[in-house]
């Protein structure tokens, strides 16, 4: 008689189905400057291979792998990394791109900073460490802009100087508002500039306040009116970086004498 052998294994009713492989998924991180990076896996990333998706303006495209987006980068960054459609995937591809990506998204953080205003090299970088770029990296960024031209503090301090000059101002404010945006003072144009106790040159400063304010012609009507003018004059002085005595001397020439009734009205 022929025995059937029943395989229980097989026809349980509570057997379990066999788990399915976990896949590995990509997340995607917040870059500096607001680009978004993604780190693909590298159990997957050796068996990718790469599309280029050029974007509608500029010269600018996407890596596209597996679905995910890494940009943008320039063409002479896909040329530089040898990026093109169909290349393979792998892990040193990976940290290139996306060190060039991070490269570009520094560079047009500091172009950004300049479109606003000239600044210096500490100006800019101190910016671009503070949105999070990695120091090498603001290295490599400040030195193309220097290339380019766009980035220089020898003009940048000679510009400081000329404005100062023209306002008239004493040499500690013109070595403060150098030391503020972090250039080197020019020893010979600043030895050019008045000192803080030159009267007659806060005289000159003082009396061409006293005309530009005083046009309105309501500046000697009353004491009162004078006393302010002459206050705001020494205030400006002041700023201009000479000493309280010189620029007071200089706001009363400037303004003349004004009657002892008005202090005590404006008191």
């Amino acid at each position: 008689m022929r025995t059937s052998v029943h395989d229980e294994s097989d026809s349980s009713p509570n057997k379990q189905p066999a788990p399915r492989p976990r896949t590995s998924r990509s997340r995607r991180k917040p870059g500096p400057g607001g680009d978004v990076l993604f780190a693909v896996n590298s159990s997957a990333s050796t068996s990718h291979t790469v599309r280029i998706k050029a974007r509608s303006s500029g010269d600018l495209a996407d890596v596209l792998v597996s679905g995910q987006r890494l940009g943008p980068l320039s063409v002479s960054d896909l040329a530089t990394l040898g990026l093109a459609d169909g290349c393979a995937w792998n892990e040193d591809l990976k940290a290139r791109v996306e060190l060039a990506v991070r490269r570009r998204a520094c560079l047009r953080k500091a172009m950004s900073l300049l479109s606003a205003r000239p600044r210096s090299e500490r100006e800019v970088l101190d910016r671009l460490a503070a949105a999070g770029f990695e120091p090498s990296i603001c290295d490599a960024t400040l030195l193309t802009l220097r290339v380019q031209g766009l980035l220089n503090d020898a003009a940048l301090s000679e510009s400081i100087i000329e404005k100062a000059s023209h306002r008239g101002d004493a040499q500690p404010s013109v070595s403060q508002a150098l030391h503020r945006r972090g250039v080197s003072a020019d020893s010979y144009a600043i030895s050019h500039m008045p000192q803080a106790t030159d009267e007659s040159a806060a005289t000159e400063v003082a009396r061409a306040l006293f005309e530009r304010q005083g046009r309105a012609g309501n500046h000697l009507k009353t004491p009162a009116n004078a006393l302010k003018l002459r206050r705001q004059i020494y205030a400006a002085l002041l700023r201009r970086g000479f000493d309280e005595d010189t620029a007071d001397r200089a706001a009363a020439t400037a303004v003349g004498p004004v009657a002892e009734d008005a202090t005590e009205f404006s008191d």
